[in-house]
């Protein structure tokens, strides 16, 4: 039995080294890249809002990204999703709220993020009403579509710092684009809705995920 506890004990240990170890590797990775990256788009004339909500967006964002796709390829889908929901309430109230403490003139709003970004992000905070409610899953299709709209809404921030004459074909493609993932969620919600059995399979989906980690 000592041996087994010794055993468990440095496997345990182990472990814990491991993740220590992955968490500072992502995190200066990420530095690093939002490092270089702020420094090319600084040499090219971009704005800081536009480095703020595209390079160091996606940049501070790819440990969670690992994480989240690590967790959903594993079968850890309860994980997946709270670390979604989690690192933005984290971002929104504690990251938001703590530099305008410390900052002592406050923290400026672009006229910009209030004319679009921040409209963008009310709108795909409504779409996740949809989306979670949707037999209680988030579904490949629905995906694809939320990737195609951050496409989309990384076209139109770019093309709109760079004065582009492309801006009002960009803004119609991804208008035309919305309108078309907000009516099939819409859709897909009502559909759930009128079925009344969404709960009933998240319980059930829950039960065989829970069941599939035990016998493994």
């Amino acid at each position: 039995e000592e041996i087994v506890g010794h055993a468990g004990r440095r496997h345990w240990s182990l472990y814990l080294a491991m993740s220590l170890a992955g968490l500072v590797l992502l995190v200066l990775g990420a530095r690093w890249l939002v490092s270089g990256a702020s420094d090319i788009a600084v040499s090219l004339g971009m704005s800081e809002l536009l480095i703020g909500v595209t390079i160091v967006a996606v940049g501070t964002s790819l440990p969670e990204l690992a994480t989240t796709v690590v967790a959903a390829v594993r079968g850890e889908r309860d994980i997946a999703v709270g670390n979604v929901l989690g690192s933005n309430l984290f971002n929104l109230l504690v990251v938001l709220g703590l530099t305008a403490v410390v900052s002592p003139q406050g923290l400026p709003v672009p006229p910009a993020a209030l004319t679009f970004q921040l409209p963008a992000l009310i709108v795909v905070a409504v779409l996740c009403f949809g989306v979670f409610y949707t037999r209680w899953a988030v579904h490949r299709w629905e995906g694809f579509a939320f990737l195609g709209l951050y496409g989309a809404y990384l076209a139109y921030s770019v093309v709109e710092a760079s004065d582009s004459g492309a801006l009002g074909l960009v803004r119609a493609a991804g208008l035309a684009l919305l309108l078309v993932v907000s009516a099939s969620i819409a859709i897909s919600t009502y559909r759930s809705w009128r079925s009344g059995n969404a709960p009933a399979e998240a319980s059930q989906a829950g039960e065989r995920q829970a069941g599939e980690r035990q016998a493994g």
